[in-house]
């Protein structure tokens, strides 16, 4: 038999409260795709564990790869930056190949994301955006930085990166196309 083979393992499906028991026996998780969860992945990505992801065109097959990409992982060890994102289906097979073959290498994986997971988990950044949105639509003059002070959110560098404000800037301004949001506003 297959040594690669016999190292899968196909399950019935759990209860809820047993998915994290077996998520912290996995050397690698495999996110599916076009379609993935944003809970599975941050329980993943909480318990340290290697993530895989194939990122689609839809936010519900983008949220792992936002996780992974906030977490930075490449500012601690350039040879991780592409480790869990992949860029083809052929190459989503390639990293989980690596990360479920090469002890190595997952060991730096899990050790960076295990030093970069409170990037997401406690990133005050996210209420502050989410305060600016909502300050916005329901047209209340707040500032930034009154906002700033409520949630507690001090920026870093990291907060300030292009990729980062373009990509929440994109988001928002595609989520308000989407719900028309704009015109509602406007016609107030």
């Amino acid at each position: 038999m297959n040594k690669a083979y016999d190292r899968i393992h196909f399950l019935p499906r759990v209860k809820s409260d047993e998915v994290l028991d077996l998520i912290q026996k996995a050397s690698v998780v495999l996110h599916p795709f076009p379609f993935g969860g944003s809970k599975t992945a941050s329980d993943v990505i909480n318990a340290g564990v290697p993530l895989v992801t194939y990122p689609q065109a839809y936010l519900r097959g983008r949220m792992a790869a936002v996780f992974i990409k906030s977490m930075a992982l490449e500012e601690l060890d350039p040879d991780l930056g592409s480790c869990c994102i992949a860029s083809s289906p052929s190459d989503y097979v390639t990293k989980a190949i690596r990360l479920a073959s090469d002890d190595d290498y997952r060991s730096r994986v899990v050790q960076a994301i295990q030093q970069r997971s409170d990037r997401i988990f406690d990133d005050k950044s996210v209420s502050f955006e989410w305060g600016r949105l909502l300050t916005r639509a329901l047209q209340v003059r707040i500032s930034d930085e009154e906002i700033r002070a409520n949630v507690g959110f001090v920026p870093q560098a990291r907060h300030e990166d292009d990729y980062m404000a373009n990509a929440m800037e994109n988001e928002q301004a595609r989520w308000r196309r989407s719900v028309g949001l704009g015109q509602k506003l406007n016609a107030q």
